[in-house]
């Protein structure tokens, strides 16, 4: 059964792909400002270590130079996420326990683990950042408060320690809710851009596509046919005497045989089928790869379902009959000349008496 749900959920695809396309450009943009950011910073406190003598600082900044670099290439050539965030884990880690071994200049290290803490979290989103978040906060615990004079660590006062520590959580916990807090709308800004996506192309009484989606899928359908040359077909369908109904029995008694009709056409098709409503009382129908024998028959099925269905108004039965028109399109041309043959197909059939089904008229492109 091919149902409105189903032909939404391509077009919640779609915009989810597109989502993820903005995304994955997003990604990208942070990974290369990221790992360049970063170089260009360390490639400029190496230069000024080297001119203040401080060689051991020069000696491991500048490789890890080259390091973000190379992240930056190997990203480029692999647009692996997982590998360009071990990468940018590797180089904060270890420059932050660089920094907080040795001090930095005037023992001002430790101080860049704030920048260090807003790049992990932006970089690497939230539940990747907060690990690596995580290991800085042992690194520096354990630097501050484990005894080790074999490897010569920086001296901090307790004030310091104590201090640096506290303002390190406070913006590692607020850095991490905003970044969660902003995922979050996005995502909700998603759902709400795929409802109403999804309103804007469905008939609000039948719950059958609209005019626009139908219109998105004979284009789909169109370009596939110019493709690998398949015939597609068209069923123009219209509810017979539909104003008497309306007038007889009132517009509530209308919307309710929409409704029924709406559920009969889309019950009875093949799962790639589309049917739309097309406007008022008029029903549109495309079938794939169908030729023009297929298609009358798939019409006359549907004319006889609808013809047998038991419709009652306020117990009364109510017999009902569709007319339809049906043109295959087993050439190029314009998907309007298309429709307009089917349409007077249509209104041939009207004319030879409703509840037919009628094909012939050919298209002009």
């Amino acid at each position: 059964m091919h149902t409105a749900s189903t032909q939404g959920e391509a077009s919640q695809h779609t915009l989810r792909q597109h989502y993820e396309t903005i995304e994955q450009r997003r990604r990208n943009i942070l990974v290369y400002l990221g790992n360049g950011v970063g170089g260009a910073f360390m490639l400029v406190f190496g230069v000024l270590a080297i001119r203040a003598g401080r060689g051991d600082l020069a000696m491991f900044t500048m490789p890890h130079v080259l390091v973000g670099l190379g992240n930056i290439v190997l990203y480029r050539l692999t647009l692996n996420k997982n590998v360009a965030d071990i990468g940018i884990a590797y180089i904060i880690l270890a420059v932050f326990t660089f920094l907080i071994a040795k001090g930095g200049v005037a023992n001002s290290g430790p101080l860049w683990g704030f920048p260090m803490i807003v790049a992990a979290i932006a970089l690497m989103g939230v539940r990747r950042g907060l690990m690596v978040v995580t290991l800085m906060f042992v690194v520096m615990v354990v630097a501050f408060w484990v005894p080790m004079p074999e490897f010569q660590l920086a001296h901090y006062s307790t004030e310091f320690k104590i201090r640096i520590v506290a303002s390190f959580g406070a913006v590692a916990l607020f850095t991490a809710l905003h970044e969660y807090s902003a995922a979050d709308n996005q995502q909700a800004l998603l759902e709400v851009s795929e409802q109403l996506d999804r309103l804007s192309r469905t008939d609000a009484l039948t719950g059958l596509p609209n005019r626009r989606h139908m219109r998105e899928q004979l284009e789909a359908e169109a370009s596939r046919q110019m493709r690998h040359g398949h015939p597609y077909s068209l069923l123009f369908g219209d509810i017979d005497d539909f104003k008497q109904i309306n007038d007889t029995h009132g517009h509530h008694a209308g919307d309710e045989v929409l409704t029924a009709i709406g559920k009969t056409l889309r019950s009875h098709l093949r799962a790639h089928d589309a049917v739309s409503r097309w406007g008022g009382e008029e029903f549109l129908v495309l079938l794939p790869e169908t030729n023009a024998v297929l298609a009358r028959e798939v019409a006359e099925k549907l004319r006889i379902e609808i013809a047998t269905l038991d419709f009652r108004i306020a117990g009364q039965a109510l017999p009902l009959t569709m007319s339809f028109g049906v043109h295959t399109a087993d050439s190029h041309g314009r998907i309007d000349s298309f429709i307009d043959c089917a349409d007077q197909n249509l209104y041939q059939a009207k004319r030879n008496g409703k509840n037919q089904v009628v094909a012939g008229v050919s298209a002009s492109t």
